[in-house]
């Protein structure tokens, strides 16, 4: 098959896809040279191609949510940082369950970018629910009751 021909076959999505691939190492450079006002919308197209090939649920596009998060994050930005760490979140402790190690993640980035903000309040509360989470994760993994040793 020519690349000619295998181009003509893919379908829009597809192509949204293959595009997200060639502009994500683009966008987290940019970011490296601090050129926030390119990167930006690399990040955000290739989040709406995500959610438009995958669906707004599929790990992928939570990836995608993710790394807009931070690159949000890294320009300062903590309200829309946590919108998305938020949205990203929410569909893993539906579909993952809150005890999964991409959830505890998530709750952890957004701990961090509330802590960023200043909200220590907030941010503590997640670590703490996080931390409990894990010890009881590694109690049950050890075979012995959480806080028995």
């Amino acid at each position: 098959m020519s690349v000619a021909s295998y181009r003509s076959s893919r379908n829009k999505e597809d192509r949204r896809q293959a595009a997200y691939d060639s502009d994500a190492p683009l966008a987290h450079w940019l970011v490296s040279t601090g050129d926030f006002v390119r990167a930006e919308p690399l990040f955000r197209q290739a989040l709406v191609a995500s959610e438009r090939a995958l669906g707004p649920d599929h790990e992928e596009t939570l990836k995608r949510a993710c790394n807009l998060a931070s690159f949000l994050q890294t320009k300062r930005d903590f309200a829309g940082a946590q919108t998305f760490y938020r949205r990203v979140l929410a569909v893993r402790e539906r579909t993952l369950g809150g005890g999964h190690a991409d959830t505890l993640a998530t709750t952890m980035d957004l701990a961090n970018s509330l802590w960023s903000k200043a909200d220590l309040a907030a941010a503590e509360a997640m670590y703490r629910q996080t931390t409990a989470i894990r010890a009881r994760a590694r109690d049950r993994a050890h075979g012995h009751a959480h806080g028995s040793q």
